[in-house]
């Protein structure tokens, strides 16, 4: 892993040794550091003995010298391959691995398409639904209702009111117009879409405001309800 040179046949020793020294710069300075050692007690041998030292016994060391470093090369050869082969080996049994699980998965059976049949929940039901932001007001018109023997859900919030138009089927929606001044056709059509007949609650029955829907004033009328709700 990481070897992206070469060195061309037939392989020279000074190449060799240079590569050598580009990957592994701490090993070559060791072996010079101790070379130079070798190199000061030899020349301090030398100095001891006597002038009689020949040219063959000059030659013997030198060749001598140069078997080592060869010697030397080929370990770090022989440590690169016993390195490179594992590598080699783990790559091989990570690709029958990878082959391995592409046969299992292409062996998997794939299931048919299964038909879900589409679960539509039921809402539930009640008669009046009664919305004002003032609890007073909406809890007498809660009184008015119960005493005219409707079911009703009474709430004061506009967050709660637009719940209870999703999850409720109605028959009538009494609200507040005033939180919905600037969009009061939009909330009778989305009160519509849910099934109901909108009522609005206004201050007073003699504004010319267009509510986009039949209006009721907020000063309950128990007679004026009946009329609206169609009761006899």
């Amino acid at each position: 892993a990481g070897m992206d040179n070469y060195l061309s046949k037939p392989v020279e020793l000074e190449q060799l040794n240079l590569l050598i020294q580009e990957y592994f710069p701490y090993k070559i300075v060791e072996d010079k550091e101790e070379a130079i050692e070798d190199d000061i007690e030899k020349k301090e041998r030398e100095e001891e003995k006597k002038d009689n030292v020949t040219d063959t016994d000059e030659s013997t060391d030198t060749e001598y010298g140069d078997e080592e470093i060869h010697n030397d090369t080929l370990t770090v050869l022989d440590n690169l391959i016993q390195i490179d082969e594992p590598i080699e080996e783990e790559s091989t049994d990570t690709q029958d691995s990878d082959n391995s699980v592409e046969i299992q998965e292409s062996e998997v059976a794939v299931p048919e398409a299964v038909e879900f049949e589409e679960v539509v929940e039921e809402k539930r039901k009640s008669d009046i639904l009664v919305y004002h932001s003032m609890p007073l007001i909406a809890n007498l018109y809660g009184s008015i209702l119960k005493n005219l023997e409707y079911d009703m859900d009474i709430v004061s919030e506009e967050e709660k009111f637009l719940d209870r138009l999703d999850d409720t089927e109605y028959t009538f929606v009494i609200y507040e117009a005033e939180p919905f001044k600037k969009m009061k056709c939009m909330i009778v059509d989305l009160i519509k879409d849910s099934g109901a007949k909108p009522f609005a609650l206004i201050h007073n029955l003699l504004e010319q405001d267009d509510y986009c829907c039949d209006t009721l004033e907020e000063k309950a009328n128990i007679s004026d309800i009946k009329k609206k709700l169609q009761i006899d």
